[in-house]
């Protein structure tokens, strides 16, 4: 197994400063295989070493390549800076000229452009509420278009893998803009929003005999209460924090419903592995870990017979979290490749010798390899601090 060292890039970054010119940074760091995002979302970024701008908002939801395949209903709309040429084709040409492997960085349900133009195919709360940036993962017009993303991703020349970002059920906090809660929502309510109660997931839990009225009622019940109270009680959420999925356990209908939830995203990491064309490694891109990951509709298992390997996102940890976020992950996923993300933030990291002390943490717990983020928004300077720690593989 080659050791995977990437970094995330964006294409309109590496447009930007020129292809050659930034791989060839890239290529000073250590790494041996980019990462380029060809499906991504809305954001705002601070871009330090951009030449046309210092500021960027991508377009929502948009892929970065030209569709070939049968997307159902639901149509991808391609970035307005690559619909006239083939950029991708161009980058990954380029990056394999100078001994980088192209990894596809590819957001998946995390689609609010789709969101809004389709609504029936989004994650709905116990309210009815549609969750417009969280495609649902049970709606077969989303598994449709997945299908057909990573049928087309993987048959660009020269992908040689695929990064799946957002492959699941998402939650409430932090997901869309300028959020608005007053209430000061605990760790359970945020949950309980998150759950989706749509007509798909609905359907597919009664078909394995569960109440999903009862499962969808306690939540409507729970959170109204909730919604009500002067102050958020806390002691219920800390008891959720500890407890997990068992806490719910003395309502047998919603603790049903929450261990139906790993099934359709289940049974859509496995259209994606049918559909990855041969040779294409597929990485499963991982924020919560095993003990968390159920909140999502994750079973870790799944992800070790689905996926090549699974990059863990060391975000905002320690080098000792490291070491436990990295063990855990491989006592349950023996086998699998897995790859330590690393974000070069400032603070969050001070300088090459912290980074250093995390990756070799990393390394020591049993990753594999390293991602870093980002290419673009950071200073030329500090993706220098990653030569030191590429070294360590």
């Amino acid at each position: 197994m080659e050791t995977r060292i990437s970094l995330w890039a964006y294409l309109w970054d590496i447009n930007a400063v020129g292809p050659q010119v930034a791989l060839q940074e890239m290529k000073e760091t250590g790494i041996n295989t980019v990462s380029v995002a060809l499906s991504y979302h809305a954001g705002h970024f601070l871009e330090p070493r951009n030449p046309l701008h210092k500021v960027y908002f991508p377009e929502d939801g948009t892929i970065y390549f030209q569709p070939e395949q049968d997307y159902g209903r639901i149509k991808p709309e391609v970035a307005s800076f690559v619909s006239e040429q083939n950029l991708p084709g161009s980058v990954t040409a380029k990056a394999l000229d100078a001994g980088l492997q192209v990894a596809s960085w590819t957001v998946c349900l995390h689609n609010t452009r789709i969101g809004m133009l389709y609504p029936d195919v989004t994650t709905q709360n116990a309210f009815g509420d549609k969750n417009i940036y969280n495609l649902c993962p049970s709606h077969p017009a989303v598994q449709q278009y997945i299908g057909a993303l990573i049928r087309d991703i993987s048959s660009l020349p020269g992908v040689s893998s695929i990064e799946l970002e957002a492959l699941n059920y998402m939650g409430f906090e932090h997901e869309f803009h300028h959020e608005k809660d007053a209430v000061g929502l605990t760790a359970l309510d945020n949950f309980l929003f998150s759950v989706c109660f749509c007509p798909s997931c609905m359907q597919g839990a009664q078909k394995q005999g569960i109440d999903a009225e009862a499962a969808r009622q306690y939540v409507r019940e729970t959170l109204s209460k909730n919604l009500e109270r002067e102050i958020p009680l806390q002691s219920e959420s800390q008891d959720f924090l500890a407890q997990g999925q068992a806490y719910f356990a003395k309502h047998r209908a919603f603790h049903s419903y929450l261990s139906w939830r790993s099934e359709p995203v289940t049974a859509l990491l496995q259209r994606v592995k049918a559909a990855v064309a041969p040779g294409v490694k597929l990485f499963f891109l991982d924020l919560m870990g095993p003990h968390s990951d159920w909140m999502f509709g994750v079973d870790f298992a799944s992800l070790g017979e689905n996926c090549d390997g699974i990059v863990v996102c060391c975000y905002g940890l320690e080098a000792s979290e490291v070491d436990a976020a990295i063990s855990e992950v491989r006592r349950h996923l023996s086998e699998t490749e897995i790859v330590a993300g690393f974000r070069l933030y400032y603070p969050e990291i001070t300088g090459p010798a912290a980074l250093k002390e995390r990756v070799l943490a990393a390394r020591q717990a049993g990753a594999n390899g390293m991602a870093l983020y980002n290419y673009g928004l950071v200073p030329r300077a500090r993706l220098r601090w990653a030569q030191d720690a590429c070294a360590l593989w």
